[in-house]
């Protein structure tokens, strides 16, 4: 049975713009923006304490109820918030793609889920919130990690009944590559085998779901951390190499340019 999405669209995060905790003691209501968002702004919103009515203009309210996480499509001029529960504190990060998330948001423009539907969604927002204040070593794809992991777990929650859902071997490899690509090399083997399944079955479960091979993936997280060191630092290209978890200099100057189009060096001129 169809359900409609294509696994292999590319929702990956262009920019996190902001990530905040806000608060309300006092009643409040806010009238609609009066300004156009980029294309593909979105936003996650958890909420702590309290509730509150989305209101879209034209289409009536929806409870957000206390636990709850909210991803919010942002379109032109439309959103009124009313009718709070005091006290009222939320989590929320605004972020944009660089295509359009395949998901319905016909319902007022947002898509709700119970807080036990995502597991650790306080934790995950939370800690989205501390890596964009504090700002450690590699906080940029740390947070672009975490972004992406919640919007799996919006993928699972309306698909998960369907037959070609995604399966939980992926949410568990990608998880498993991305706490371990940084420490040295990671081989598909090893990834397979921590899975408890061939390495076969691993690559053509990521070629169904993810578009690509293990391997591509791994390239694609290496090289999304080397532009933040080019990008930030000034550190030599055998230090980026060895952070971002490649063998050595060569390797990464051969994947980069595979995968940017243009040297690691080029890229650096440019930012």
């Amino acid at each position: 049975m169809s359900t409609g999405f294509d696994y292999n669209t590319d929702v990956a995060i262009s920019k996190i713009d902001v990530v905040y905790r806000a608060e309300n003691s006092k009643p409040w209501k806010y009238g609609p923006r009066r300004h156009s968002m980029p294309e593909h702004s979105y936003c996650f919103m958890y909420m702590q304490l309290g509730g509150f009515y989305h209101e879209v203009e034209g289409r009536g309210k929806l409870l957000i109820p206390q636990g709850a996480l909210m991803l919010k499509k942002y379109d032109r001029l439309l959103f009124t918030n009313t009718s709070a529960d005091l006290p009222l504190r939320y989590l929320a990060m605004d972020f944009q793609t660089m295509e359009e998330i395949p998901l319905d948001f016909s319902r007022s423009d947002c898509i709700l889920l119970a807080g036990e539907a995502v597991p650790q969604s306080e934790e995950r927002m939370t800690a989205a919130h501390h890596l964009y204040t504090e700002r450690p070593f590699g906080w940029r794809i740390r947070l672009r990690s975490i972004t992406e992991e919640l919007l799996l777990s919006f993928f699972k929650a309306k698909y998960d009944e369907r037959s070609d859902a995604l399966p939980p071997l992926i949410a568990e490899s990608t998880a498993l590559i991305r706490r371990r690509i940084f420490s040295g090399m990671l081989s598909v083997d090893e990834v397979a085998q921590e899975c408890h399944v061939s390495s076969a079955h691993l690559i053509r479960s990521f070629g169904r779901y993810l578009g690509m091979t293990p391997k591509q993936y791994m390239d694609r997280i290496r090289v999304e951390m080397a532009c933040d060191l080019l990008k930030y630092t000034g550190k030599s290209m055998e230090e980026i190499a060895e952070l971002s978890g490649f063998s050595e200099a060569r390797q990464m100057r051969r994947v980069f340019r595979k995968i940017m189009d243009v040297p690691p060096q080029e890229y650096r001129e440019k930012q």
